[in-house]
Parts: structure tokens; sequence; C-alpha cells
């Protein structure tokens, strides 16, 4: 048996539908063919079903599924619409049981109630459904053609069963929308049928309530909606009267555009208040997309303005993936000097760290280059800027976040402007220097400008930007005998000033010597040691002597205090007639005992 239809996870079978039931001779269902209404009762207790034919081949059948009895698991409850092909079904044993493989041509499937053709196993599946669907206003043979068929006034009864309004002769609608730009679209169409008395193309936001109405004087539509508002959802369809008996087309949903072309008007901001659509994404290792995100995961942090932001997570430790961001296009050429800044966050889950780069590229099909790059833990919204080099007029900018099991990368309070006015106003910091350097370490200082507070400091033109608020910085963890630059820049709240640099290198490690030197005053039971050291610039832990029998192995130790780099001690307690042997040593913060 075939598992792989089963509910319940491959546990239960639901009922026969119908039209198995037919091929088996069980059942026979009653055929709509003239107005009239009709009510269903659940498959499993009628042992009855409606059938509508569209041609002499294809036909709907109509049946009721209750989640009772071996229908419990199944994911829709009521009245679900299957569409048939009789000589796909009837000659399925010569098609090699294969009447659905074809996508265009399947002889046996779903037409759910709302959204595509996949949404075959959810409540909106079925009439009404979750989504409380109450008719039915299109009707299709596979190829497209319409089919004068309608059904309305859907609802369920107090009994439970469910009741429909069957139309046999309604009026045909084709609907399509198409050159959608920022503010219009072009919808185009047909009406057809007899008696039709008035004729009007709808069309509302997908949130408001009331559609706005355009009356149609031809059966055939070609007409452009315009004044519409960019970046949103709306819906449109068709109507047409007979008899005073209004009927519907199925609703044809819309996105309009963001812009129209290249955005030219500076500043330019996107705090994500109308979500993400306005941007592209690419994904450059994994599946995992950009979101609209209103709560930071670790459920405290809101946006850093509004009630949204961009957010990229990824809950799975290891994963590296990896998803650019990619801004509208932005004709830049008006600007003398263009830049960006946004704010972003990207807070560690220890030991776990997500990471953020951004690139530029000066159209769709050139190259992306990185302009920043963030790989420390960034625990509260922090604003970056920089400035943008080789503008165009097709330019892009791309946020590429890392994932990997970190609480994510946040982005809000994106702006592209012209810096010119701001970057005088911004003075960069003075006197930049490098102190107390040693092998690990340096201490960075620079003068302050009158009026300044805050500073960004980094090291290396990769490395990870820090704010702080004092004129100084200390950095530690360095590794001996190496060179590194240093960038400061003045942090003036709306725009930043120009990156000052110097470099400087760490100290080599310079390792003490130790010399053994000869021993005096020995006696039958005692000896005065003597050693030299040559201190390295290391700090000193502990010095001494070890000494031991020549007869045995392990020494034992005497350490030696003071400050003198001439050692001495002397040993007591030893044996008559002995011969010893003895060295010097050193033992420092960084390597273990140094010996002479």
């Amino acid at each position: 048996m075939a598992s792989g239809s089963y509910n319940n996870n491959t546990k239960t079978p639901p009922y026969l539908s119908m039209t198995e039931r037919e091929l088996l001779s069980w059942a026979t269902p009653t055929i709509l063919s003239t107005d009239s209404p009709a009510t269903l009762y659940p498959l499993c207790d009628s042992n009855k079903a409606y059938k509508i034919n569209l041609s002499t081949n294809e036909y709907l059948m109509l049946e009721y599924r209750n989640n009772k009895k071996w229908d419990t698991y199944t994911r829709a409850k009521g009245m679900i619409v299957f569409h048939g092909d009789h000589n796909r079904i009837t000659n399925w044993q010569s098609l090699g049981n294969t009447i659905n493989v074809t996508p265009t041509n399947r002889g046996y499937y779903i037409e759910p109630a709302s959204g595509d053709s996949t949404n075959i196993v959810s409540s909106s599946t079925s009439y009404p459904g979750s989504d409380n669907i109450t008719s039915k206003n299109t009707f299709h043979l596979t190829n497209g053609t319409p089919v004068s068929r309608y059904i309305n006034n859907i609802h369920y009864n107090a009994d439970s069963s469910i009741s429909i309004n069957y139309i046999n002769n309604a009026p045909t609608f084709t609907l399509n929308v198409s050159n959608i730009t920022n503010t219009s679209a072009l919808v185009t169409g047909s009406i057809a049928g007899t008696n039709i008395t008035n004729k009007t193309l709808e069309y509302k936001t997908l949130s408001a309530t009331n559609y706005t109405s355009i009356p149609l004087t031809s059966g055939t539509i070609s007409t452009t909606l315009s004044n519409l508002t960019s970046n949103t959802n709306y819906v449109c369809r068709l109507t047409a009267t007979i008899n005073s008996v209004v009927y519907y087309s199925e609703t044809t949903p819309f996105h309009t555009t963001c812009y129209n072309g290249a955005i030219t008007s500076f500043p330019w901001n996107d705090g994500f208040e109308n979500g993400i659509d306005c941007w592209n994404q690419e994904y450059v290792l994994g599946s995992v997309s950009w979101q609209e995100g209103t709560l930071y995961a670790d459920n405290y942090t809101q946006p850093a303005a509004g009630s949204k932001f961009a957010y990229f997570y990824v809950q799975q430790s290891g994963s590296n993936t990896q998803t650019k961001l990619i801004s509208p296009i932005l004709d830049i050429t008006s600007l003398q000097s263009p830049y960006l800044s946004f704010k972003h966050i990207q807070k560690q889950w220890e030991p776990d760290q997500d990471s953020l780069r951004v690139y530029y590229r000066t159209s769709e099909t050139s190259q992306w280059v990185k302009l920043m790059s963030f790989s420390n833990d960034i625990s509260n919204w922090q604003k970056d800027s920089i400035a943008l080099p080789y503008a165009s007029n097709t330019y892009q900018i791309a946020f590429n976040a890392y994932g990997n099991y970190g609480y994510g990368v946040g982005i809000d309070e994106v702006k592209v402007y012209n810096n010119q006015t701001t970057t005088q106003s911004c003075d960069a910091p003075t006197n930049l220097a490098a102190t107390n350097i040693t092998q690990t370490s340096a201490n960075i200082t620079w003068t302050a400008q009158e009026g300044q507070s805050s500073w960004q400091i980094k090291l290396g033109t990769n490395g990870s930007i820090i704010n702080t608020s004092m004129p100084h910085y200390t950095f530690s963890g360095l590794t001996a005998g190496t060179s590194y630059t240093v960038y400061v820049r003045t942090n003036c709240t709306s725009s930043y000033s120009s990156w000052v640099n110097t470099t400087f290198t760490t100290q080599t490690v310079v390792l003490p010597q130790v010399i053994t030197d000869s021993s005096s005053n020995i006696t039958t039971n005692s000896a005065k040691l003597y050693g030299t050291i040559i201190a390295g610039n290391q700090t000193m832990t502990s010095k001494g002597f070890v000494f031991r029998k020549n007869v045995v192995t392990n020494g034992t130790i005497k350490t030696v205090t003071g400050s003198s780099d001439n050692i001495t001690t002397t040993l007591s307690n030893l044996s008559p007639n002995t011969t010893y042997l003895y060295k010097a040593f050193v033992s420092n913060s960084r390597y273990c005992n140094i010996w002479g």
C-alpha cells in the first residue's frame, strides 16, 4: 500500500475519494447540471458527492471531509473540490499509474479554495475553510479555457452539513495584471455571458475593506490603474450582473514596485518600516532569508528606531550560512561626497558569533567589492558610516550576513546621503600615537578637538570597529615582533571624520640568559653555589638552583630571592664524601624554566 498518501505520520489512511469509489462501483455521484441549491454531508457517513461536468472529458467532484473516523487526521475540513480527467483516470493502468506525473496534464488533483495549486494540505484548502471562502468564482479546463459555472453561498448548516448554490450558466471571466510600476498597473481580461446588464473592474489594497469600482462598457478589458501606492499589495476582480445577480471573478493579487527606476532623491532613508520587499536577496551559502524583525532574538532588544528592522537569524550551530540583502538601485552621481550610514547589532550567543560584511557594486553585472566587516560581539545598536567610492547611476549596496548560531544580525536606519558639508565640521583627531608598547599590548592616544567626546578605533583596515568615549585605548593580546596600523576617527553623531592612522611594532621577545658559576666553601656537609642571570624583557617569576647527588635522577629546587643578577645560596646537610651536581635556573611569565 502507498503509505505516502497516509495521514498521522503515515499511520492512518483517509477515506477513498468519490472518484475512487465510482471506479470500484461503490457509489455514484449526483450530477449538477441545472441551477439549484445542494447540500453535502460527510463522505464517510453519506457515501454521496456532487459532480459537475466541465466538458465531455473533464469534471469537478465536490465532496465533504469532516475530520472524523479515518478522516480524523486530514488537514482540511469542509468541501474539497477535485478536478478530474476521465481519459487519464479510466486508462490509469495503461498509463503506468502516472496520471499526475505531468504538472500541466494531471488526471486528478485538488483545486484549493485559497492559494495556488501547492496549497493542498492546509486548513484553507477546503470551502469555507479557515479563510472562509464562500464562493468558487472561476471554472477552467486544464488548458485554461474558462467554463460558465459558478458556486456561491457556501456555508455550514446547524446540523454541520454544507449547503451551496450552484449556477450552471454563469458568466466567465479572464483576468491578468501586468506592466506593474510603483504607481500603476495594466489590467486585461474578458467577461463573457448572455444577458449581462452591468460589468465592472474592482480593486483595493489587500488590507482595505471596500473596493474601488470602475464601470466597463465592453467585455474585453484593458484598463490602467493609476495613482496607486508604491510597495503595496493590491487585489482586483471583475463583476458581471445577470437578472440582478452579481457574479464575481476570483481575485487576482499584485504588488506595486518600490521605485520607478533608480533612486535619485537624497538623502535616501530606509528603516524597514514597510518591510524588506524593496530589497533583493542573494543566497551566497544556504537558503536562509533576511526577514522583517520586530524583536531581537534575545527577546528584549527593540529596533534601533520605529517598530521594524531587517533581521538575519540562523538557528543552527556551525552552519556558516550567508545571504546578501541588496538595496534598490541608486543613482548617486549627483552626490559630491556620497556616504552610507546604518545601525547594526550582532550579539554573541557564547561561543557562537554571527558576522557582517558590507559591499558595494557599480552595476547589477559588476563584481561586489567589500567596504567594511564586523566579526565581533556588538551587543547594542551601533552606528557606522563609510564613504561610497566610484559613484554611478546604477549603484547598489549589500549587507552580507554570516549566520553561525549567534543572536543574529540586525540592520536598521540605512541612509545614503551627501557628506560634503558635515565632513567639514567633523574634524579628525590629531597627534595620534602609540605608547607603552610591549610584546602583547600598546596604548593608543590622540588629541581631541574642541567639543568632541566620541571616537571609533580599529586595528587594521578590516578590523572590528570599537566605540570609545575617552581619547585613548589599549590593545592587548597582540603578537610579539609584529607591525600594526591603528585607525581612529571622530564620531560627530550625524557624521564621522576621516580616518587617521599610525603604525607601531610590538617588542620582540628577549629571553634571559643563565650562567652556572663555580661553587666554593665546600665542607663535609655544605657548599656555596653561584650563578649569573642576564635578564631579558620577560617578567621573572622565580630563580635559583637545582641540585642532586650524582647517583640519583631527581633534583631538589632551592629558590633565591632578591633583585640582583648574581645569585648565590648555601647548601647544608649534605652527605660526606659525595659527588653533587647543580645548575642555576630562572622561570618567567611566558616560558617555563631556563637553565644554566
